[in-house]
C-alpha cells in the first residue's frame, strides 16, 4: 500500500481530489494506522499538520506551501517528497534527512510547473523526468485541464506530482 501523507494546514480539498482521482482503489484517513476491513488498498490518503516524525514503508509526502515542520523532525522509510520550492526550511530539512524530493513552483528550475496559469487554460507540467515509487520513468509532459479541480494553485501543482509518483499520471489526463 502507497500512504500519500499531506502535511500542512489541513484543507480537505486537495486529500479529497486525490481521494476521487484513485477512487476505488483510496481509503482516506484521520489515524496514522489503520487496519481497513475487507481487502486492503492500494492507496493511503492521510491528512495531517506538521509531524514530528514520519514513518511510512512506501509513501509520498505532500508538504503544503503553509507547512512549517519542526527542525528535529525525523523522516524514516521509502518514501519521496513533494515540496514548494518557496518553502525553504522544508527543503532545508528534506536535504538534512537526504530523502529525495520534486519541486513544485512557478520557477523554470523547478520540476512540476504551470505551462499556462490561465482560468480558462490551465495546464500543468513536468519540465523533467522523474521515477515512480515503483521505478516506471515519467517523461516530461504537459496536463491540460479543460476544467481545473476546486483547488489552490499549488495544491493543484502537489496533487498532480503525487498521481505521477503513485504510477497513475494517466489519471491526471482524464481531468
Amino acid at each position: 500500500m502507497i500512504t500519500v501523507l499531506i502535511a500542512g494546514q489541513k484543507d480537505p480539498r486537495l486529500t479529497c481530489w486525490l481521494g476521487e482521482c484513485l477512487a476505488p482503489f483510496a481509503q482516506l484517513s484521520q489515524k496514522a494506522v489503520v487496519k481497513p476491513p475487507g481487502p486492503s488498498p492500494r492507496f493511503l490518503l492521510w491528512e495531517t499538520g506538521c509531524p514530528q516524525e514520519i514513518f511510512l514503508e512506501q509513501g509520498i509526502l505532500l508538504f503544503r506551501e503553509n507547512c512549517q515542520p519542526p527542525p528535529e523532525c525525523i523522516i524514516r522509510g521509502n518514501c519521496v517528497a513533494v515540496a514548494c520550492s518557496q518553502s525553504p526550511a522544508v527543503l532545508e530539512l528534506l536535504e538534512k534527512l537526504e530523502v529525495p524530493v520534486i519541486t513544485c513552483g512557478l520557477s523554470t528550475r523547478d520540476t512540476v510547473t504551470y505551462a499556462s496559469n490561465q482560468e480558462e487554460s490551465l495546464v500543468v507540467s513536468f519540465q523533467r523526468s522523474f521515477h515512480t515509487l515503483l521505478g516506471e520513468l515519467v517523461e516530461p509532459m504537459e496536463l491540460p485541464f479543460l476544467t481545473p479541480p476546486p483547488l489552490g494553485r499549488m495544491d493543484l501543482l502537489l496533487g498532480c506530482a503525487a498521481l505521477a509518483l503513485a504510477g497513475e499520471a494517466k489519471i491526471i489526463s482524464k481531468q
